[in-house]
Parts: C-alpha cells; sequence; structure tokens
C-alpha cells in the first residue's frame, strides 16, 4: 500500500502528530510520499520520500530579484509587492502541476490532507476526494481564508475528518455549520522510554520549548518571574522566532543580567530534542485567553507542547483550566503571578516523583499517538 500526505504551506516539522504519522505508517510497511511547499517545511522528518512541490531555484531567484530591485516604485507601489503577487500566482500553478501529475493514476489509497490549503488545491485540481482523509490542527485559522461552505462541500465528500477532540469537533462544526462525522486524533506523541538524567543541579529547571510568540504569554511569565530570588531556579526558553524577532528581543531586554535565565534558539533533531527536555524538571504551557478564537478554545488535547513535556516525564505548569488539570501532572496556575508561580513550585518540590509518575502515566493514557491511531486505522480499514 501506498498513501500521500500533502501538507501545503503548513511545516511538518512544528507538528508532531504529522511527523507521528509518518513514522507510524512506515514501521507498519506502508510507503509514505510527504509533499511540502518548501524544504524548510519537512527538512526534520526522516523520510527518503519528501517531495517539494516548488523548486528551490524559483525561491533563489525570487529573493535576489527581491533584493536588487524590489525597492524601486511603480505606481506608487514598490516592485516587491509586485514580485511577491508574481511568485504566489507562479507557485500555485506548479503546485497545482505537480500534484495534478502525481496523482493522475490515483496509485495512492490514500491521501492524508493536511489542513485547507491542502484540501483546497485538491478539490481544485478535481481529485476525488472519497480517498481523502481530512487533519484539522488549527481548526479555523486556516479555514478562514477561504469560503467556509466551499471547505465544508468538500469535507463532506472526504473519506474522514480529524481533528483533536470531541469538544474541538463541535467548534469545527459550528463554525463551519454543517454536520460531519468527525474522528478525533490528538495532539500526540509515539511511545518513548524516558531518558535517565543525573541531574547537575539542585536549582529546579524550568523549560518553555516552541514558538516565541505573545499567546505564549512569555511576556507576563518572565515579568513575574523576575520577581522571583533567582537561587534556587533555573529558565530555559528555547525554540524559534520565525516572524517574531522583535517579540524575541523585548524577551532578552526583559531578561537580560539574569543567569538563570537561558535562551536557546538550536536547531534540535527529535531525538536531541527529547534529551534536552528529559534534563529539566517543569515544562511551561501557558496560553492567552481568547474565547473569540475557537482555536485557543478546548486545547488541552491539541497542544503539542504539553505532549512532548509529558512523555519527558515533566509536570506541566499551565493556566488551562480543565478537570484533569486540577490534579497531578499539571500546576495549574489561574494568573501568572510570582506568588502562584511560587506556589506550584513548592508544590512540585515536596512530591517531585509523584509528579514525574503522573506525568508518564497520563502520556501513556492519554497523549499516546499509537492507540489513537490504531483504532483510527482498525474504524476507517486503512490498513
Amino acid at each position: 500500500m501506498r498513501i500521500a500526505i500533502l501538507s501545503f504551506k503548513y511545516p511538518i516539522y512544528l507538528s508532531p502528530t504529522i511527523k507521528a504519522m509518518i513514522s507510524y505508517f512506515a514501521e507498519k510497511s506502508i510507503s509514505v510520499d510527504v509533499f511540502v511547499d518548501h524544504k524548510k517545511n519537512g527538512f526534520e522528518v526522516n523520510n527518503k520520500n519528501i517531495i517539494l512541490l516548488v523548486p528551490k531555484s524559483l525561491l533563489i531567484f525570487v529573493e535576489r530579484l527581491k533584493s536588487n530591485i524590489g525597492k524601486y516604485k511603480i505606481l506608487g507601489r514598490s516592485l516587491e509587492s509586485y514580485i511577491s503577487r508574481l511568485y504566489l500566482i507562479i507557485e500555485r500553478n506548479i503546485v497545482f502541476y505537480k500534484i495534478r501529475r502525481k496523482f493522475k493514476n490515483n496509485k495512492y489509497a490514500y491521501i492524508f490532507s493536511i489542513e485547507a490549503h491542502s484540501l483546497k488545491i485538491l478539490s481544485q485540481i478535481k481529485i476525488l476526494l472519497k480517498s481523502t482523509i481530512y487533519v484539522s490542527l488549527e481548526l479555523a485559522a486556516i479555514i478562514s481564508e477561504y469560503d467556509k461552505h466551499e471547505i465544508s462541500a468538500a469535507l463532506s465528500k472526504c473519506k474522514a475528518c480529524l481533528v483533536q477532540s470531541e469538544e474541538r469537533g463541535k467548534d469545527l462544526l459550528r463554525y463551519l455549520e454543517t454536520d460531519l462525522e468527525i474522528g478525533y486524533l490528538p495532539v500526540s506523541v509515539r511511545p518513548r522510554i524516558p531518558k535517565k538524567v543525573i541531574r547537575d543541579s539542585k536549582k529546579t529547571k524550568l523549560i518553555y520549548s516552541g514558538y516565541f510568540a505573545e499567546w505564549a504569554c512569555l511576556k507576563e511569565f518572565l515579568e513575574e518571574y523576575m520577581k522571583i530570588g533567582e537561587n534556587d531556579l533555573l529558565l530555559r526558553l528555547q525554540g524559534h522566532a520565525e516572524g517574531t524577532h522583535t517579540f524575541l528581543e523585548e524577551l532578552r531586554l526583559l531578561s537580560e543580567n539574569r543567569k538563570d535565565i537561558e535562551f536557546d534558539l538550536k536547531y534540535y533533531t527529535d531525538d536531541h530534542h527529547y534529551k534536552m527536555l528529559c534534563s529539566n524538571d517543569v515544562g511551561l504551557a501557558l496560553y492567552m485567553k481568547n474565547e473569540e478564537d475557537t482555536n485557543w478554545k478546548n486545547i488541552i488535547y491539541s497542544s503539542g507542547k504539553i505532549a512532548t513535556y509529558l512523555w519527558a516525564g515533566l509536570p506541566v505548569i499551565t493556566n488551562i483550566d480543565e478537570k484533569i488539570t486540577r490534579k497531578p501532572p499539571f500546576l495549574f496556575i489561574s494568573n501568572i503571578t510570582a506568588a502562584k508561580l511560587k506556589e506550584v513550585i513548592i508544590k512540585y518540590n515536596i512530591n517531585s516523583e509523584v509528579y514525574r509518575k503522573a506525568a508518564l502515566e497520563l502520556a501513556n493514557s492519554h497523549y499516546n499517538y499509537d492507540k489513537y491511531m490504531n483504532t483510527l486505522v482498525e474504524k476507517l480499514m486503512l490498513v
């Protein structure tokens, strides 16, 4: 059997769900072709069948063109804006041609469409959607760029539509104003054996791993963390800042001269990232509250951050208010204040092994990718 995963304009390397999917099928001796628009959007995936939809030479040419003549203007607008618009047209046509050519013999038993960008392309080039499985990761955030009724019509023709939880499924259907059968695939991680790490410090090590973005409440957290004495804690802020470099610099300035705070922007393979996480004590998963945006509601089973922390044996400081977050391995804080942070850190230090054990147990019971995928494979009769 051969399947395709189409991830147009959605970076695979940021999604534990997609990477786990590729690994899962590979273990079952199922051939997987992964279609990505740019190399950077799939560079971390250990799969020889990554198919680039946009030639690297075109990207280099466009960037050179922008740097050489982009500053000049026509009718009051910079040439850079015209070049960018032209590139999008060329890019889309190249992508359509490549996908149509690759899929024309319908050699794939199933096509996993990652988010609405991919589904839109498949529907526009008349690919039969009856073998397409739609994977929603951002709910309405990407769908909102299109006519939601067209997306809804396309979804009704798909073999399945996967979301992270029943609650998020209801949010999606409510937004689309439709009624579809939904399958559930929480953001989860393939089972791993935690690394035994020899502690090199008596200080409690806190880690944030992810995107340096305002929605992660990093500024609010740092402002309160700075009020706590630096003698007992170490903080590592690890991740990337694509498009948010200004915000990252704000965080650096806010925490300058604090030796207990480290900014880590190194690239890690999955294995090295996991080993790095295991060397810490507590993970941070804070989210800006936004009740109007469905993507930020019911997030407990759609956070790759939480899933990876738990599989590394780390309890999680979070402001997500759910029944499950009111007990170990979570350290719930209703408000981000120095007093609350100090309180939950003391609570962890008193019962660190209890929290670590609870993290691994919850990872296996609620964030185990293989368990969810085995159920879906059986239900959809994929193999």
